[in-house]
């Protein structure tokens, strides 16, 4: 039997950069094949070689034991060869059938057919068990749903080989059990699944093989039944990764942060709670339950009906982000490409933008200062860069979070909120993120932390306050979070032992 896709020998190099080195990569019909490994490793450069976005320096690419033309993106279309990335590429103002039949809709007497499409669409989304309708607009939907959309319209196209990128990111733990029971089925129907992801207890669930690769090159294929995470994280990096992981008790002081009867309209309502200098507080939630917009509010980029802040023990009250960084209260949001940085601008300009006034001369921009700066931040935060003038764009997922964290961290805040500060990174980078986290309180900075997975607040944080649809279902001391607690307060109104409301 033919391979599914095979790629062999793959070479590419940007400017002087070594992206792969060699690289032979094979998937065979009907199975689910993870690539791993650390960000920077190529993973990323291997699959866009695969899907003809860019042409690699040296080798090959066959679908199916045909080979494709290099860097020819309608080629590998039609092929079979399709993405889901990890942010949907998605039109935002158009409907659901719009986004799915983007190209070739069914035509009747030279009309697009919109009943038919309509029709198809919905078939679509019953077989992915997606619960909106056809003409919602994309823009209205959770991204969990932008994301199975995204899944729909690539099964319009009767894929043989399907890469998906980092799938579960922004999923609850059910859509993620939705995400792979879809996946499974295509598998079974003979689909050659490529899963790119870092989260490893997903990955031993749903993998059939696992390739491994660092630093461009090719550190090991295995079958999932044949290892561990152990295993898998010393052949990603090279080395062991030891958790960073809270003390059991952690001296607090003066309360930084103080929330009070909160609102937002239409988003949630009667939120109170206190962070503490030193002190690391949870948000816990399904995704759309509200942990974003709290955070948004208490940074003053989202309006509030009702409510105050106070950050300090001045107890200034911002009312607007400018207010806010002045008061020393900082947001490093979720989505770090269109809300943390501007991805197209240099590490010195991004890691700066908060400092231009004091490290300015009489209103005129010093550039030498500007460097020195960001070229500390990029030793401080151990950022794997050629230089600070290096676009971020141009770095891994892990470095980009390190410099939208240490872009808040140089104006020495007192207080600091990050939104799912490890999605899409990979284990060394989660566990660096996390010791950054951890020495922020230490140094007696208030912390709230958003997170998806329980795992990382329940090493991270020494309360957490469980959000659900839009107010606070319950608090857990770091002795009661399991993750059964957090789950129970996160998905319906029962009483939880251990909890407070």
């Amino acid at each position: 039997m033919e391979a599914a896709l095979a790629c062999r020998g793959l070479s590419k190099s940007y400017g002087g950069a070594r992206a792969l080195t060699d690289v032979t990569f094979v998937v065979e019909p009907g199975e689910i094949h993870v690539l791993l490994g650390e960000n920077g490793a190529g993973k990323s450069t291997l699959v866009k070689i695969a899907a003809g976005v860019v042409a690699s320096d040296t080798g090959t690419v066959d679908v199916g034991g045909v080979s494709l033309p290099p860097g020819n993106v309608q080629a590998a279309q039609a092929a079979g060869v399709n993405i889901i990335h990890q942010e949907p590429r998605l039109f935002g103002d158009l409907d659901v059938v719009g986004n799915i039949y983007l190209d070739r809709p069914p035509r009747r007497w030279g009309t697009i057919d919109w009943a038919a499409a309509i029709r198809e669409t919905q078939k679509l989304l019953d077989r992915v068990g997606c619960r909106v309708s056809p003409r919602a607009k994309v823009r209205d939907l959770s991204v969990a749903d932008q994301q199975m959309v995204d899944i729909a319209a690539a099964l319009r196209r009767d894929p043989k080989v399907l890469i998906v990128d980092e799938p579960t990111a922004s999923l609850t733990p059910a859509e993620v059990a939705r995400l792979f029971s879809n996946l499974r089925g295509l598998r079974d129907r003979g689909v050659a699944i490529v899963f790119i992801g870092h989260r490893l207890e997903e990955i031993m669930e749903i993998a059939d093989r696992i390739t491994v690769l660092r630093d461009g090159e090719l550190v090991t294929v295995v079958r999932a039944a044949e290892t561990d995470a152990d295993a898998l994280v010393r052949a990603m990096a090279g080395r062991a990764v030891e958790e960073a992981a809270a003390p059991a008790a952690r001296p607090t002081g003066d309360v930084l942060l103080r929330v009070r009867d909160l609102a937002s309209a239409g988003a949630f309502r009667e939120v109170s709670f206190d962070v503490r200098a030193g002190e690391v507080v949870g948000l816990a939630g399904l995704v759309g339950a509200g942990r974003t917009e709290i955070a948004e509010a208490i940074f003053g980029v989202r309006s509030r009906e009702g409510g105050t802040v106070e950050v300090g023990t001045s107890r200034s009250r911002p009312r607007n982000a400018a207010q806010a960084v002045r008061a020393g209260l900082v947001y490093v949001p979720e989505d770090r490409a269109r809300h943390g940085l501007a991805v197209r601008c240099s590490i010195r300009e991004n890691a700066t933008v908060g400092l231009l006034s004091s490290l300015a001369r009489h209103g005129v921009r010093r550039g030498r200062r500007e460097r020195e700066t960001a070229a500390g931040a990029i030793r401080q935060y151990a950022v794997r860069a050629a230089s600070t003038e290096q676009p971020v764009s141009s770095l891994s997922g892990g470095n980009q979070q390190k410099i939208a964290v240490a872009k808040w961290l140089l104006t020495g805040p007192q207080v600091v909120i990050v939104d799912e500060p490890t999605r899409g990174v990979d284990v060394g980078a989660k566990a660096a993120i996390h010791r950054i986290v951890l020495d922020l309180a230490d140094r007696g900075i208030a912390i709230v932390v958003i997170s998806s997975e329980t795992k990382e607040l329940r090493l991270l944080a020494d309360r957490i306050l469980v959000v659900r649809e839009g107010r606070l279902a319950g608090e857990l001391g770091r002795a009661d979070a399991t993750d059964e607690r957090i789950v129970a307060l996160a998905t319906r109104n029962v009483d939880v032992a251990g909890a407070s409301t």
